[in-house]
């Protein structure tokens, strides 16, 4: 068997694929079924465009890609935005839309987009997104997670499903915020 062309940017980072171009101004094109790493995140699709800058290593692509992060953290859409630090090979940015699904330790969940920064720990999710975890089901037009702390802000017709056995409670809200111990709800 025929191995893959591999091509590595820096350390930590490399590209695998049946095909890899280059163009005149550097960028990186593949148009095959691809994966690039960059440090601990893993993206897996195909018709990838990578730009290596000085500071930044900006990836994407049209089709529909997976994202896999260190730590049980996966996330899959039909459009792919990331950016990572060069240096360091963290995730700065990384915008996913169309069909978007997400999977971490604490929470899954869809929606029409999907943001994260601030390393991958805070996620905004718009679009009729719908997040779940052990306790609850949360449903708004705007829902922001950190994962740092174990909060949320969900914004505009807020429907949140408490998941108790003995006695499951509906709450419908304009507004939720909270955290592992409470939930703020404000507005209709």
């Amino acid at each position: 068997a025929r191995d893959k062309p591999r091509m590595t940017f820096g350390a930590d980072q490399t590209l695998e694929s049946s095909q890899i171009s280059t163009t005149a101004t550097g960028s990186v094109r593949t148009s095959d079924n691809s994966v690039l790493r960059v440090g601990d995140s893993t993206i897996e699709g195909r018709e990838f465009v990578i730009e290596n800058e000085e500071n930044t290593v900006t990836f994407d692509t049209r089709r529909r890609a997976i994202l896999k992060k260190a730590g049980g953290h996966e996330s899959s859409s039909d459009q792919t935005r990331a950016r990572f630090d060069n240096r360091t090979n963290q995730l700065i940015e990384l915008v996913q839309r169309g069909n978007f699904r997400f999977s971490t330790p604490q929470y899954n969940g869809h929606a029409e987009t999907g943001r994260f920064e601030e390393g991958g720990t805070v996620i905004t999710l718009e679009g009729s997104p719908v997040v779940n975890d052990v306790e609850k089901r949360l449903e708004a037009a705007e829902i922001r997670i950190n994962q740092k702390n174990n909060s949320f802000i969900a914004t505009n017709n807020v429907s949140t499903f408490i998941r108790n056995p003995k006695d499951p409670v509906l709450v419908k809200a304009a507004r939720a915020e909270g955290g592992a111990d409470s939930v703020l709800y404000t507005g209709d």
